[in-house]
This record gives C-alpha cells, structure tokens and sequence, in this order.
C-alpha cells in the first residue's frame, strides 16, 4: 500500500514538472500536517507520523534519491531554507528524525539560512523551540558534544559585550515537559576517554603484526576506562556565563565580572527539581563530589566545630550559674567567663535562627 502511495506522489511531482515545491518528501513534512483534517483533530498526528514514516523509507530508496538528492535538500520556497529534518524536528516526528538522521547524519549540522532579525538555527533548535521533549533529546544525542555545550554556553566572542548562551538550561530543567532533553543535555556533558590503538588493517604483513594489532583491541572493554565530565553549564547562570574564566595566559583562574551571583546555578535548580533521574546523574553527582572535596568537607566541619563550641560555652553557662549563690552577681574570673559564654551562647542563637529562617525560604 505504502508502494502504491509513494508511485502515486513520484508520478504527481514528474507530471507538474518536477517543481521543487511539489517534491514528495516536502509535500508529506509541510503540506499534510497542516491540512484541515489533521488541525482539527491533532489527535491523529501520531498516525500521521508512522505514516510519513513507512513513505519516508521507501522514498529515500527509490528513483528520486538515486544521487542522494535528500543529502542536503532545502525548502526553497522557504525564507529560511529549511532541510527535511528542520520540519521533521519542528512537528515534533521522532520516527521520521530516526529515518533521516540514520540514512544522512550531516544534516544535524544544516542550519537554515540567516533572514533579517532571525538567526540561523539547527534542526535540534527548533526541537527545543518547539518543547518536542522527545525529538530534541533523541537529536541531541546524535550530535557531537561540544557542539551541545555551545547552545547552553555563553558566547564570549567580544569579551567587551559577551553574548548570554542561545539557550538557558535552567529553562528546561524548570520545565516539567522538558526532562528527557534535560538528562541528554547531561549525558553530553560527559565524554567518553578511550586509549589509542593502532589502526585495524584487512591484511597484515606478518603474523607478529597482526598479533600485536589485535591483541590490543581485544584488551579493550565494552564500556570506556575514562570519562571527561564538563561542569560549565552546571555551574553557570541563567545565561551560561560561568562564575569564573580563564585569565590571558590561561594560566590562572578569575571571576567571571558578567556572571550573574543571584541567579541560581543550574545545579541548584536541579536539587530543587524533582527530576530524579536528573539528580541521580554521574555529571550531578562528581560535580558535587568535586565541590564537597574543594570546599563542603572544609565548611562542614567548621560548623560541627562552631556547633560544638556552642554546646560547651551553653553547658558551662548552666552548670556555673546553678553552682553560684547568686548568678546575676559577675565577680572573680569564673564568673567572668560564665559572662562570655553566655554571651557567646546568645549570638549563636540569633545566628542559628536566622540560619534557619534563611532556610525556609529557600
């Protein structure tokens, strides 16, 4: 039946002239999806979807690609030029964003054409304009990591006026529709270190060589023996800039003037979130491992010992003043001290107060 309706649309294009407008593959991406029948009733997108899908395979087989024409094609009639995948991304078609992503992998990178006050924009963009949670996750993924760090990054290119980053991950981690993109923004802050081997070859010279060449692949296990975990996107504000960059030189660490200290860091939205998955993660928690070796532990103990010295300085208050004939009276130099610890005891106390009311308005 598929066959049959992909014929039907080939022969359609071939008879008006093989216009660009009337390709099939542009048709079903552009024309269908915003029919009457399927407005009123977006209910049966989802058919629809698997639909354009079983086409899209056959499509991409037939006559019209015998020289990859689909590679780069673009919507002409577009001010943007969109590629297939920008509209399969836009629709939110995650079967048909599979379909294409598997046969051309290069147009994840296609950006569509710069036209007056918009800018040009990847298919995994309008996924996350879009709030396709699905889609946007399953295109980030696919795509080169660094590549997904720069959405969320702020774009310090003139450095006398940086630019905030395209996106703002504490949106989407805010965002309850937005989770699974949030956890694969995540998984691309980690990169795999994989050691160097020698280069696979069909033939080898000699038996040694061969031995050695693939004695080394097989040492190798299924999962990497190293992760690269970057932390600039977590640290960041709302806008990306993290809270410190690289001196001229690169040979020290500054703050970062732009950073904006009271917006919450993407780390702090995540521990307030109610993602799990999301708190759960490995970048999550060496990023909190790295912050309770360089200072938590150091914070911690200064408190339990402020704590501690809080609980003695109250015990000494109590015990010399029940022992004294009369506790108003400060007269030697036990009393002296007694004095101090009480006073002591009462700023810890309004301290400890206001501690707590700052933590129940956060």
């Amino acid at each position: 039946m598929d066959q049959v309706t992909v014929e039907k649309l080939i022969q359609k294009y071939k008879d008006n002239g093989e216009l660009e407008r009337e390709d099939p593959a542009l048709v079903m991406l552009k024309q269908w999806p915003g029919s009457k029948q399927y407005k009123d009733n977006p209910e049966a997108l989802p058919g629809l979807e698997q639909k354009i899908n079983g086409l899209f395979e056959i499509i991409l087989e037939s006559e019209l690609n015998v020289y990859n024409k689909y590679r780069t094609f673009r919507d002409e009639k577009d001010k943007t030029r969109k590629t297939l995948l920008h509209y399969a991304s836009e629709l939110g078609f995650l079967l048909v964003c599979k379909t294409l992503v598997k046969k051309y992998p290069v147009l994840l990178n296609l950006q569509t054409e710069e036209v007056r006050e918009i800018r040009t924009m990847l298919p995994v963009e309008l996924a996350l304009v879009a709030e396709n949670d699905e889609v946007s996750a399953y295109l980030i993924r696919m795509m080169w990591h660094e590549r997904v760090q720069k959405l969320f990054f702020w774009r310090p290119k003139n450095i006398a006026n940086p630019k905030p980053s395209f996106f703002s991950f504490k949106s989407f981690i805010e965002n309850p529709k937005m989770k699974k993109t949030v956890i694969a923004v995540l998984d691309q802050m980690m990169n795999p270190l994989w050691p160097h081997l020698p280069k696979r070859k069909d033939s080898y010279e000699n038996e040694k060589e061969k031995e050695v060449v693939e004695g080394a692949w097989r040492t190798i296990t299924d999962d990497p023996l190293d992760y690269h975990f970057y932390y600039h996107i977590l640290d960041g504000d709302e806008g990306g800039r993290p809270p410190k960059v690289m001196m001229p030189g690169g040979h020290a660490w500054t703050e970062n003037k732009y950073f904006n200290w009271r917006d919450m860091s993407c780390l702090h939205v995540i521990a307030k979130s109610r993602n799990l998955e999301a708190l759960q993660h490995p970048v999550v928690r060496m990023l909190v491992k790295a912050k309770w070796k360089s200072y938590g532990h150091f914070f911690l103990s200064l408190q339990a010992a402020f704590y501690v010295i809080f609980l003695l300085c109250l015990s000494y208050s109590l015990l010399s003043a029940s022992t004294t004939v009369d506790p108003t009276q400060y007269g030697g130099e036990p009393d002296s001290l007694r004095g101090f610890c009480e006073i002591f005891t009462l700023i810890m106390v309004v301290f400890y107060i206001c501690e707590e009311i700052n933590q129940m308005r956060l």
